[in-house]
């Protein structure tokens, strides 16, 4: 019976301009910029299973000096075993908690002969139980292999899709689930290496086109920017078509 799997959570901060030695600006982001050495995130962990070991990665870029590495970085106050160089950190962390993490990063003070330091984007890797967020679950199982009975919480508004997204070019939809007593089961064959990833959404968050229109072009080669042919996968999208 498989009640836990992998999570990852993506986080981007775009508060800094990214500047080369000379000054060039690299990046340009109409939101908001900032110079200061210190940034202050939250990261959402849903479903986290606590004092597990996580991974993290950062992309940031940084100078030299730190006698802690290039970036020191705090979750929820607990600093983070973390290796760096100048273009990102790698790491573990046990201190995420389910909810918003507090994430407090110190880029290393600037050091003559080297660019500014550079923030662009967190991301954490961590066991999870297997419970939705928002009506969605996106899960990674690992490398186990053979017959397995997975077996998620039930806090879906409605019946939700569930997809097998080993090969996310080719989706397998899962049609055995059980939906009954708080839980969705089904079972399924496991892959030896992984990735085991499972995709669960309620059809309200179903995306649905803007507009599509329909043509009939005398010949396709005339305009190189417009598609050759449109496959359309679900039945939603029908309406929107016609």
């Amino acid at each position: 019976q498989v009640s836990q799997g992998k999570r990852y959570v993506h986080v981007e901060q775009d508060s800094t301009l990214a500047l080369d030695i000379t000054g060039h600006q690299l990046d340009y982001y109409e939101w908001f910029w900032s110079t200061s050495p210190t940034i202050r995130l939250f990261v959402p962990t849903p479903g986290v299973v606590p004092s597990t070991a996580s991974t993290l990665e950062l992309s940031a870029r940084t100078s030299f000096g730190s006698p802690n590495g290039y970036v020191t970085t705090r979750v929820n106050g607990v600093t983070a075993s973390t290796s760096c160089n100048p273009s990102g950190c790698t790491g573990t962390t046990s201190a995420l908690t389910t909810g918003l993490n507090q994430i407090d990063l110190g880029l290393s003070p600037l050091s003559p002969g080297y660019a500014p330091s550079y923030f662009d984007w967190i991301e954490f890797g961590y066991t999870s139980m297997l419970e939705p967020a928002n009506d969605n679950l996106d899960v990674t199982l690992g490398t186990s292999a053979g017959r397995g009975q997975v077996v998620v919480t039930d806090q879906f508004s409605a019946v939700p899709e569930i997809l097998n997204l080993d090969n996310p070019q080719t989706p397998v939809r899962i049609v055995n689930a059980q939906r009954a007593s708080g839980k969705v089961t089904f079972e399924t064959g496991l892959v030896a290496g992984g990735p085991n990833r499972f995709f669960f959404v309620t059809p309200a968050q179903f995306k649905s086109p803007v507009a599509m229109t329909m043509v009939a072009p005398t010949d396709l080669r005339a305009d190189v920017s417009a598609a050759d042919l449109v496959i359309i996968t679900t039945p939603q999208l029908e309406s929107a078509l016609n």
